[in-house]
């Protein structure tokens, strides 16, 4: 009821403390479930409102986009309990908002309005509480539009970007370049190009 998130149960911890086996295996369960999210075929967005702590921000980081309200406040406060952030949800972390504010959030766990989650790019788009449906329903609304061929192949490829130097081109993703030219979405996307209409992409992919 508008909020996102308050984190793991940790009420939960003081089974598993006592348990390494099952503390583990919740390690495990945490990192499989988000990897789960970031692997997806299609699209995923995160929608924020209100509180977004601990864990829930990382499972924030698995998506492709994060709209928040202007409401929302993030915080991640391990450090608070002596608990550790997962070196998987650390590795997204440093990839939304670099080193430098990674090191903050995550040794002092502070706590962010929505706007400063913004400006360090721990959110890609804020939009008033009064116009948070209206602002998911017109993301969705653009990504529905778009190909579902393009979207599945640059989520993949945008997943390993940023990361390094740039790579050069395989025969992975020269293949599926191949593929795009020759597939169905863009014999109909090329097709509404030329008449000037807008195109009906099959949504089965």
């Amino acid at each position: 009821g508008g909020h996102f998130g308050a984190g793991n149960d940790i009420a939960e911890f003081g089974v598993l403390r006592n348990d390494p086996a099952k503390c583990r295996a919740y390690g495990q369960a945490m990192a499989d479930a988000m990897m789960a999210v970031e692997r997806a075929t299609k699209p995923v967005i995160a929608a924020i409102e209100g509180s977004c702590f601990g864990a829930s921000v990382a499972l924030t980081l698995t998506a492709d986009f994060r709209v928040a309200a202007n409401n929302a406040r993030f915080a991640i406060t391990p450090a608070k309990l002596g608990a550790l952030y997962l070196r998987s949800d650390l590795h997204r972390l440093v990839a939304a908002i670099g080193q430098g504010q990674a090191r903050r959030m995550i040794y002092t766990a502070v706590t962010l309005e929505a706007s400063e989650a913004a400006n360090i790019g721990l959110l890609d788009q804020l939009v008033p509480p009064d116009q948070f449906d209206a602002a998911l329903d017109a993301v969705c609304q653009s990504i529905l539009r778009g190909s579902p061929f393009t979207l599945r192949h640059s989520k993949r490829m945008l997943r390993s970007a940023g990361h390094g130097e740039t790579p050069v081109e395989d025969e992975q993703s020269l293949g599926w370049f191949v593929a795009a030219m020759q597939g169905a979405d863009f014999a109909e996307g090329y097709a509404a190009f030329m008449a000037k209409r807008s195109p009906e992409f099959r949504k089965d992919g």
